[in-house]
């Protein structure tokens, strides 16, 4: 009979309930029937635990028994150990058996359900069970990588009726397929929910995600945040490179856990062997050794890595190559000559094709043994002394590979050829050799160079071998200047001099040099186009000697272009090489460098510039514009990406006009009223050119028209002038009898100068205009009605004159103890001025001043500040200047409004010291200065025919002078072209409007009146000529 256990009440369970929550999965137990019983556990009670209500254990059987009871047993353990028996069941009548857990049983223990035969007293057991205190996680999600048929799940201790799946805090779905079926529940597993790949929607590898499985309809255990990530390669593998057959590898990094690693080639793909391979601690980093056997530079590879049990969970890297390189010696050291208690040098170098692998260290060894360690480099120059003299010493240079361990060393290594310190006497080169280049049509040459000893004997060599002993030379002064003739049997390099000082046959050797007569004889432009219907371009270069090779490379870097397409044809005694170049070369400044078969040094060609094919195009069409009422003519500006000489202008399809000028690549186009309403435009003949190669065509432009204003929109109020002279400060102002979308100022009628921010403004202050807009007389407001390109009218013209110094203050000299008085004059009435000294504020003047006497005592420069207006921003600057307290005697620096002088630190001065070095700048029209004169003639300008020269100051006062510019052709010629006509009318229209001003010449001759000036007269002169009114 049964002895009732102790009640679990509330207090136990409040206990039990506050025990430790780790719990380790059971495994299920398997039972086999036994013969008797004759029945067995088809399905294994589960584990349980304490939720809101105590747990329910559910099993199965295979069959029913009426004559075995099932009894409910404590054990101590997993295992089963020290079992008690605290409840009986009932018989197996049912194929299906529960447990109510009640108060016989105890929470936090495993339990056991042992099926009895009546008859035999047979027993079959279930697996162990454990009910425990609370609902928790056994163990957690792992992260999960998609596709990898790999589906990681967690742990429970509870049948769950429902599990949700989120991404942050939103509820991407939910798993209650079961519903609230116990029946169904309590057999369950006790792990998370079964899931798919498109559950978790667009994983970023960044978002975290958790399982919540619920124990009741609103309490749930969550679990840690997992990861859903795609199976991606984080460090693609390098190019595995053999080094003089020496093993090497590459490595690979992935975000997940490698599981298997094939190699894949362009014929084929093989799972490798552990042997091949090696993993990282975390498992996600993988090293793979290649040998000699796998370099071939044709071949490609890649690597795939297996992240899960598909068979398609592989990711493959990029494509790598393998192939073998070679470490060498480029630049072997020589014996070397070094004085006592001085350092010599020795040069080597050691490369391999891969630039960007450089070697890790070297070791200097003399007679074997390892004296100096350094770390390695490409080019090295290793310091030596007399110590190591009589020795054999060389350089071991080690280079990277594997080892068995998958670990890259540095093992391996090359050795330099043998080289040789010798000691010598404390005789030097006082000049070295350079190298000779005998002139053309000459056969014989001179070589030099100088010692600082008597020579006891000199000679040529070339390399070991004398070449001549017809040196000479002069001894004076401790020094001795050595010639040797050089002729073309001499032709080549590692030529020096062999010079002996002592009375047993030393002797130094001087640096190397060159005798040569190559040349390139012809080569391309500095620039070339290819051709419009090939892509392509020869470039022809010709030498006068037979070509061995030839090598193009960037001009700035000597770096080689690989792939060119050459061909090279010599004779005898020429060489000739033609480069088809490409769109590969397309913006590239190229070179070639050409070596002759005799083995000597490359010649360096000059630069080319390779463009792709030329395409006459307008970068400035010529577009339509309105014509405003106060004009009788408007500039309409256009430009070409050539330079032209010829254009022709059409209206409604007929030629109205044909133009020539000067080479240019942009001009414009004076169109009267007549053409309003017509359909214009241009035909430009493009010069043929052998750089472009192309032939003489023509460009035509789009349609263009000139059209009237609107007259239903107009400026109700034109803009005022904003000139600083009228005395008065005043903003500018405007209006419209409409609404603008857009304000636009502009100078030119084609361009906007400034955009208002504000469309609906109808004025800026004079503060902001005059910090911002410079002088001029042809300011236009250019106001839009509408969204169209023509929907603007302009406003009449208006000036703007700024704020400015007329008169800048002028520094100079005064006699010590004295005072030199500064004057200047400003184009507006100042509101306050200001002294500055060495950018620092020195007191405030008078806002009438105009004059101020000054020591200069510990100050390098002046300024003057005025201000137009009380406000800070008004501020005007003068420029700096200077006062010098002197013994000597100043003199007075003189000249017009247009020339300014300058001291030897860039200030203003008008007076100077003898001996002093004075700038002149002619600021002036340029068409008016023609050279730089003084009255007296007692200046020497160091470049009398440059605006800006100098000249040192003579004893005396001076006065400088501008000559006019020398008149060359015809008067009214103003291009030069030996013609008056239409272009000439054209081009100083242009000047006389502002747009574009002539050169000094041709402004000579546009002065057809001579009164040194170019107005509407001189057009109209020309115009009469041009018309036959009247001739010049």
């Amino acid at each position: 009979m049964l002895t009732k256990r102790k009640s679990f009440g509330k207090r136990a369970l409040s206990a039990a309930l506050s025990a430790a929550m780790t719990l380790s999965v059971i495994p299920a137990s398997v039972f086999t029937a036994d013969a008797s019983v004759g029945i067995y556990f088809s399905t294994s009670p589960l584990s349980n635990c304490y939720t809101d209500k105590l747990p329910t254990v559910r099993w199965e059987y295979n069959d029913t028994n009426m004559w075995a009871d099932a009894y409910i047993y404590q054990v101590s353990d997993k295992n089963g150990s020290n079992p008690v028996q605290i409840t009986k069941i009932g018989p197996a009548s049912f194929k299906t058996s529960s447990w109510y857990v009640d108060d016989y049983a105890q929470l936090g223990h495993y339990y056991q359900v042992w099926l009895k035969d009546t008859k035999s007293s047979d027993v079959v057991k279930s697996s162990t069970f454990y009910l425990d205190t609370a609902p928790k996680l056994t163990s957690q999600m792992k992260d999960y990588y998609l596709g990898s048929g790999d589906k990681p799940t967690y742990g429970i201790n509870f049948p769950a009726a429902k599990s949700e799946l989120y991404r942050g805090s939103t509820n991407l779905k939910t798993y209650d397929d079961y519903g609230d079926d116990w029946n169904v529940l309590s057999n369950i597993s006790r792990s998370g929910p079964f899931y798919n790949d498109e559950d978790f929607g667009t994983p970023d590898n960044y978002s975290t995600y958790t399982f919540r499985s619920y124990y009741t309809p609103t309490k749930y255990v969550e679990t840690e945040p997992f990861h859903v990530l795609q199976a991606e390669i984080e460090e693609q593998p390098e190019d595995a490179v053999i080094y003089n057959m020496s093993p090497n590898g590459t490595t690979a990094t992935a975000n997940f856990p490698i599981k298997g690693v094939r190699l894949v080639t362009n014929w084929n793909t093989k799972e490798l062997d552990t042997s091949r391979y090696v993993l990282s601690e975390d498992g996600r980093s993988v090293k793979v050794k290649f040998a000699q056997a796998d370099a071939n530079i044709s071949n490609k590879y890649w690597l795939e890595l297996k992240y899960g049990s598909k068979d398609t969970a592989w990711v493959r890297t990029d494509e790598f190559r393998c192939y073998s390189d070679t470490f060498e010696y480029t630049l072997q050291p020589q014996d070397v000559l070094v004085k006592e208690s001085e350092v010599g040098s020795v040069e080597h170098a050691v490369e391999c094709s891969d630039y960007n692998i450089c070697p890790e260290y070297e070791e200097v060894l003399a007679d074997g043994e390892v004296i100096d360690y350094r770390e390695g480099d490409y080019f090295d120059i290793y310091n030596v002394d007399t110590s190591l003299a009589g020795k054999e010493l060389r350089f071991r240079t080690y280079y990277p590979s594997w080892n068995d361990e998958f670990e890259k060393n540095y093992s391996d290594y090359i050795e330099s050829d043998v080289f040789h310190v010798r000691g010598m006497a404390n005789v030097n080169f006082l000049v070295q050799p350079i190298n000779v280049d005998l002139p053309e049509g000459t056969t014989e040459g001179l070589a030099t160079c100088a010692v600082d000893f008597e020579p006891h004997g000199a000679a040529l060599y070339k390399g070991d071998t004398k070449i001549s002993d017809k040196c000479t030379w002069a001894f004076e002064d401790g020094s001795a200047v050595i010639n040797c003739p050089v002729t073309e049997k001499m032709l080549g390099n590692d030529l020096k001099f062999r010079v002996y000082y002592g009375d047993n046959g030393e002797y130094i050797d001087s640096d190397t040099f060159a005798v040569t007569n190559y040349r390139i004889t012809s080569q391309p432009g500095s620039e070339m186009y290819l051709f419009r219907n090939t892509n392509t371009r020869e470039l022809v270069y010709e030498t006068n000697f037979p070509i061995a090779s030839v090598q193009v490379a960037d001009y700035w870097t000597n770096t080689p272009y690989i792939g060119t397409d050459i061909k090279i044809e010599n004779t005898e005694s020429t060489g000739k090489v033609i480069l088809t170049a490409n769109s590969a070369l397309e913006y590239k400044t190229i070179c070639m460098f050409i070596y002759p078969k005799s083995g000597e040094a490359a010649l360096k060609t000059g630069e080319t510039n390779i463009y792709p094919a030329f395409e006459p195009d307008f970068y400035e069409v010529p577009e339509s514009i309105v014509f405003p009422n106060d004009v009788e003519e408007v500039p309409i500006l256009f430009g070409c990406n050539f330079d032209f000489t010829d254009y022709e202008m059409y209206a409604d399809g007929k030629l109205l006009s044909s133009y020539h000028g000067d080479p240019d690549s942009y001009n414009y186009l004076y169109i009267n009223k007549d053409c309003i309403n017509k359909e214009l435009s241009l035909k430009v003949t493009v010069p043929a050119s052998e750089v472009r190669g192309n032939p003489e065509e023509y460009l035509e432009s789009p349609v263009f028209k000139l059209v009237p204003p609107d007259s239903s929109h107009k400026f109700s109020m034109q803009p005022n002038d904003m000139d600083i002279n009228s005395g008065e400060l005043k903003h500018l102002t405007w209006n419209t009898n409409f609404t603008p979308v857009k304000v636009e100022i502009t100078t030119n009628l084609n361009y906007a100068y400034y955009t208002l921010p504000d469309p609906t403004a109808k004025s800026i202050g004079y503060d902001l205009w005059y910090q911002n807009f410079y002088d001029s007389e042809n300011y236009r407001l250019k106001a839009y009605y509408g969204e169209g390109p023509l929907d603007y009218v302009f406003s009449d013209k208006f000036k703007s004159v700024r704020p400015a110094f007329s008169v800048e203050p002028m520094g100079g000299y005064a006699p010590t103890g004295e005072n030199l008085k500064i004057e200047w004059k400003t184009n507006f009435k100042p509101a306050k001025q200001e002294l500055w000294a060495d950018n620092a504020f020195v007191k405030e003047l008078k806002a009438n001043a105009t004059s101020i006497e000054l020591d200069g005592v510990g100050v390098n420069h002046y300024q003057i500040v005025s201000y137009f207006d009380e406000n800070e921003y008004s501020a005007v600057y003068s420029a700096y200047f200077f006062v010098k307290l002197t013994n000597a005697p100043v003199y007075e620096l003189k000249a017009n409004k247009d020339v300014l002088f300058y001291n030897n630190e860039g200030y203003y001065t008008s007076s100077a010291i003898e001996g002093e070095q004075i700038d002149v700048l002619f600021v002036g029209d340029y068409e008016n200065f023609g050279s730089w004169g003084s009255k007296g003639n007692n200046v020497t300008f160091a470049d009398p025919e440059h605006s800006y020269t100098h000249f040192i100051m003579p004893a005396g006062d001076v006065e400088v002078i501008v000559n006019r510019p020398k008149a060359e052709g015809i008067k009214g010629d103003v291009n030069g072209d030996g013609k008056i006509n239409v272009t000439d009318i054209v081009k100083t229209a242009a000047h006389v409007k502002g747009l574009k001003p002539l050169d000094p010449d041709a402004f000579t001759r546009a002065d057809v009146n001579e009164d040194g000036k170019i107005n509407v007269t001189d057009i109209s002169k020309i115009a009469a000529h041009v018309k036959g009114i009247r001739k010049l």
